[in-house]
């Protein structure tokens, strides 16, 4: 008896799967544009999927079912990227300051990365984004200060925010 419903389980999902994984696929791929990232994301929507299998039966849109759990997973995906880029910014904060603050940037963890990060970026994107979370400018005193609009400062900066965003390697453990 368990072993038949073991194996209608299986093909329940093994069905939901193959209708679908291209699906959930393109809408993880919409949200992070890379591939292995997206194919995480497909993995973890289908192991949301098994685990709640048991409640398909009630739903009349199984498409619209798959792609709400899809779209959710993604935009916690994201958010999570984004809460990450935070705690990066920060990191810059407290390791990109003055020069008196250089002993304590020593052995900090992180800070290497951080400045190579940093150090990648094109000065055009690094020097905007150091006026402002190291000596605290704001976006007018560094339009002023780099003799541009302040436009530009703000593209350029949510640009080196993207790019450090980009360039974050991510954590193995995934919730």
């Amino acid at each position: 008896m368990l072993v038949k419903e073991r194996c209608a389980t299986d093909e329940a999902f093994d069905a939901l799967y193959e209708q679908y994984h291209g699906l959930v696929y393109r809408i993880a791929y919409a949200f992070v544009k890379d591939d292995f990232l997206a194919q995480d994301i497909v993995q973890e929507v289908f192991i949301k999927i098994f685990a709640h299998l048991a409640s398909v039966d009630g739903v009349n849109n199984k498409r619209a079912w798959v792609k709400a759990i899809a779209r959710n997973k993604a935009i916690d995906y994201c958010r999570k990227q984004s809460r990450r880029l935070v705690l990066l910014t920060g990191q810059i904060e407290r390791l990109a300051g003055p020069a008196e603050a250089a002993a304590e940037r020593e052995g900090h963890p992180g800070a290497d990365d951080a400045f190579a990060m940093l150090d990648k970026l094109e000065p055009k994107f690094r020097q905007p984004l150091l006026l402002l979370y190291v000596h605290g400018m704001s976006y007018n005193q560094i339009a002023d200060a780099q003799n541009t609009t302040l436009g530009a400062v703000k593209t350029r900066i949510h640009r080196a925010k993207k790019k450090l965003r980009a360039m974050h390697p991510l954590d193995s453990d995934r919730a």
